[in-house]
């Protein structure tokens, strides 16, 4: 029974990721009703089985993908944020969701109100303490943040993603010695965690330890080849340490894997020393 009931899980997400890539189509043109209402073609008509599978392939893709930057993490966010946005199914996950997706259109205050209703109906849960933690770092409330942060901790110590979190929030906070503690027991928990190791990196290059955060970035890229955040920060790497033919192959890679980085190093200052490079100009689309 327990094989049946997986296959029926799989064909039911893989019926459920179809119909809604369909109709991706309409939600990308303009709409008086708003981006959420072409999904809701879909998602209003899902029974309370098709709506646990949407809610569980959703959980899965942002384990991975956690700031729903791919298109298919972002339609299964959308898809389960019309559930709580429309009143159809009200639970921390749908809250949750939703506030991913209020997070993604810089919306935090809708965000933070809907990550506050995820934790209210679900007090233990650890993820919507720790995106709730992200949010209000990204209002400039960095105190609140560190609290939301160390609650998701105390829920699960073991959990290497808080960890990680809190580790960014105190390197931008300038309080390093502290950042890094965080940062290596993130990884001491979690050693297979792109995130992690990516992260760590940051923080080395913080730290003017450019050899290590080289050897970070390129640990991240062995676990996950197709992740685009370290090719990302390996070619700013390179950039900075003036090894130039390095970055337009790094970036390129990270482009292809998420578009997003083109925009994001067209203005990114670590690549100043190789903005008038054509090749590098042709590649974001500089003029």
């Amino acid at each position: 029974m327990k094989s049946h009931r997986v296959i029926w899980t799989i064909a039911g997400f893989v019926v459920l990721v179809a119909a809604l890539s369909v109709i991706v189509r309409d939600a990308r043109a303009p709409a008086a009703t708003g981006t959420l209402q072409p999904i809701a073609d879909v998602v209003s008509h899902l029974n309370e089985t098709q709506s646990q599978i949407l809610i569980d392939a959703m959980k899965g893709c942002l384990d991975k993908d956690p700031q729903a930057r791919r298109p298919n993490t972002r339609l299964l966010v959308e898809g389960v944020a019309h559930l709580a946005a429309s009143g159809a199914l009200e639970n921390a996950d749908t809250f949750y969701a939703l506030g991913v997706m209020r997070s993604g259109e810089r919306d935090f205050a809708g965000a933070e109100a809907a990550f506050r209703k995820a934790v209210a109906l679900r007090a233990d849960w650890k993820w919507g303490y720790n995106q709730l933690g992200i949010v209000l770092h990204s209002m400039g409330r960095p105190e609140e943040s560190e609290a939301m942060f160390r609650k998701a901790i105390a829920i699960d110590p073991d959990w290497g993603r808080a960890h990680n979190d809190l580790a960014i929030l105190l390197r931008l906070m300038g309080r390093m010695d502290e950042a890094e503690t965080e940062a290596k027991r993130s990884l001491e928990l979690d050693p297979e965690s792109v995130a992690g190791h990516n992260n760590y990196g940051n923080l080395l290059v913080a730290l003017n330890r450019f050899e290590e955060a080289e050897s970070a970035y390129k640990k991240a890229t062995a676990i996950e080849p197709d992740h685009p955040a370290p090719y990302y920060n390996l070619a700013c790497l390179a950039s900075r340490q003036g090894h130039h033919h390095e970055v337009v192959p790094l970036l390129l890679c990270a482009i292809e894997f998420d578009p997003a980085y083109r925009d994001e190093a067209r203005h990114d200052s670590d690549f100043d020393a190789v903005r008038g490079d054509a090749a590098f100009k042709l590649l974001v689309g500089a003029e």
